[in-house]
């Protein structure tokens, strides 16, 4: 168990790096403000919803046996930060484009 949870800290930590750093490269394209919440942007936020819950209830489980679940709770920690960012990033995304002078 706890080499699972030391894999998920490594690899939630090295994708948030990634989605920052992703951000940061799109913030150069250009942001076409006149686009409206499309179905999969809003399917996006529905199961957005749901890794939310699981994460909350997670959290809360480890919490009170934090000195022996230590890294379990900041797996589920890491899992909430980095889909939050995962999912702003993709919003944000698809009201970007590219465009040529």
């Amino acid at each position: 168990v706890q080499v699972a949870s030391y894999s998920e800290l490594i690899m939630y930590g090295l994708t948030s790096v990634a989605v920052i750093i992703g951000m940061c490269q799109m913030r150069k394209l250009w942001y076409d403000d006149s686009r409206t919440l499309e179905l999969d942007n809003l399917l996006l936020i529905i199961a957005q919803t749901g890794v939310f819950m699981y994460a909350a209830f997670s959290i809360i489980g480890t919490f009170f046996q934090l000195e022996d679940h230590l890294p379990a709770f900041l797996a589920s920690l890491l899992t909430l930060i980095q889909t939050t960012l995962q999912t702003v990033f993709i919003l944000d995304a698809s009201c970007r484009f590219a465009c040529t002078s």
